[in-house]
């Protein structure tokens, strides 16, 4: 019988909390190493708010491993500017992408949906705009990340003919 993995999410963030690290960056070369003796076969590698680092790691992953059956993801996590609880925790909430999506999608993708987070002239950030710290304090709405779902900047999935 066929050995079966779950999905998992591998982190490769902006912010590096936790994960390892070779000469103070995140250490690709073991994490390559670690996802490709896995027995999950599909991964989403993660950031906040952004795409650069986990397209960055897939390219440097099909390098390493061109072989690889393995389907990694591009997965952004996006923060929500409320709470669901008394100790005020916002809501994370993640983005994959299908590997068919290209990076030009999704970075426009990124580019159109705004964070809460504002620069010098009052106007709203996008995710493709935060730097520094940023990432620590952004947020989006609710509303305008449903909104930008809805006007499909990014295709929607392939639905079967039945």
């Amino acid at each position: 019988m066929a050995k079966v993995g779950f999905a998992r999410s591998c982190a490769c963030t902006a912010l590096s909390d936790g994960y390892d690290k070779k000469d103070g960056k995140l250490d690709w070369s073991r994490a390559a190493e670690v996802i490709e003796n896995s027995d999950v076969q599909v991964l989403g590698i993660t950031d906040y708010f952004s795409a650069k680092n986990s397209i960055d790691f897939i390219k440097y992953y099909k390098t390493k491993h061109p072989k690889s059956e393995k389907l990694l993801l591009v997965n952004v996590e996006l923060r929500l500017n409320e709470s669901v609880n008394s100790s005020t925790d916002l809501v994370h909430f993640h983005v994959l992408f299908r590997d068919s999506v290209t990076e030009d999608k999704i970075y426009e993708f990124l580019q159109k949906l705004p964070t809460q987070i504002t620069d010098t002239s009052r106007r709203k950030k996008s995710c493709a705009e935060l730097s520094g710290s940023d990432n620590n304090t952004a947020t989006v709405t609710r509303m305008t990340s449903r909104k930008h779902f809805e006007k499909r900047s990014v295709p929607r999935p392939m639905r079967p003919n039945t």
